[in-house]
Parts: structure tokens; C-alpha cells; sequence
């Protein structure tokens, strides 16, 4: 139930931005233009409690993972978003990184125990202006 409360906290602050951590292919600067259309820069961060595996993040208490930190619009986040295939191969979830700020980041979703196709189970609905109502 935490959890649920804090995700649905974060989101879009008051100039519409929110801030996304990456680890992998959207670290490059190419790729980040060819899907988003638009040039953003990162800066360096990393998030403790996980640890790289192939294209995804596992929790691991004594690793850390090195990445950028993306400020991110939601025209520029629903791209990505499509891009990860949300809700079908990634899931978005806040984290709190090593500086202290929280950021989104993608996770790969796994099967379900019985060998089934993934739930949507931890996927996230991009948070826009209007969502979240007059705050």
C-alpha cells in the first residue's frame, strides 16, 4: 500500500517536467533524439540497491548501477514509454537515487510464476497534468 501511495505521488512537477533515471540504451544521445525527437542531456547519477542484468535492473543490496538522470516532458516520456514497450516487456517505477532525488525507471517485467504471460501488475500509466486533478 506504500508503495501504491508513493507512485502515485510522483509525477510531473510544476513545469512539467519528471525526472527519469537510465542505465542502458537510452544513454546515448542518438537514440534518446531518434525516440523522443527532441535532444535532452542527462546528467551523471546511480541508484544503490540494484545491480545491471543484460537489460534490466535486479535488486541487490551491495551493488549500484550507473546511469543518467533524464528531466523529461510528457510528450518526451510517453515516447520513451512506447519505446519500452510499458506494460508489456518494462514497468515504470519511482526510485530514490543515490543523490537523494526521486526518479522514474524501468524494469523488465517478469512471467508469472505459472509460466503465463506477464500481469500488469506493477506497470504505471504515464501521469499527465490532468490526472492528477488541481493540486
Amino acid at each position: 500500500m506504500q508503495l501504491e501511495l508513493e507512485q502515485a505521488s510522483y509525477g510531473f512537477d510544476e513545469n512539467g517536467e519528471a525526472r527519469l533515471f537510465v542505465f542502458g540504451t537510452l544513454r546515448n544521445p542518438a537514440v534518446r533524439m531518434l525516440v523522443t525527437g527532441s535532444r535532452i542531456t542527462g546528467r551523471p547519477g546511480a541508484l544503490s540497491g540494484y545491480r545491471r542484468a543484460g537489460l534490466d535492473i535486479v535488486e541487490d543490496e551491495s551493488a549500484s548501477v550507473s546511469g543518467l538522470v533524464l528531466t523529461v516532458n510528457e510528450r518526451q516520456l510517453r515516447r520513451l514509454d512506447r519505446y519500452e514497450r510499458l506494460g508489456q516487456r518494462y514497468r515504470r517505477f519511482v526510485v530514490t537515487l543515490e543523490d537523494g532525488g526521486r526518479a522514474w525507471v524501468y524494469q523488465r517485467i517478469r512471467p508469472e510464476p505459472d509460466g503465463g504471460p506477464p500481469g500488469q501488475q506493477g506497470s504505471v500509466e504515464p501521469t499527465t497534468p490532468e490526472s492528477r486533478g488541481n493540486e
